[in-house]
């Protein structure tokens, strides 16, 4: 009625070898759907990486050009911005 008990290194390993060959399988796989991924976010985060820097440009030379006064805000909220 006793079972005999398996030690945690015969387990282990049978783990890892199972994830190895699981792996193994799914890689074609994986970098086809990571090459899908990559075309298709790629150009998006590149645009609104451009984007970001031409707002952070555009609010440095809007205070320049006297946007600060004329909308009468402090630094703490043209730096917020």
């Amino acid at each position: 009625m006793a079972e005999k008990a398996e030690s945690p290194l015969s387990v282990q390993d049978k783990l890892s070898q199972s994830d190895a060959s699981d792996l193994a399988q799914d890689l074609p796989v994986s970098r086809a759907t990571l090459t899908r991924m990559d075309i298709r976010l790629m150009p998006v985060l590149a645009i609104m990486y451009l984007l970001s820097y031409l707002d952070r440009t555009n609010v440095g030379n809007a205070r320049i050009a006297g946007l600060q006064a004329d909308l009468k805000l402090t630094n703490t909220q043209v730096r917020i911005t």
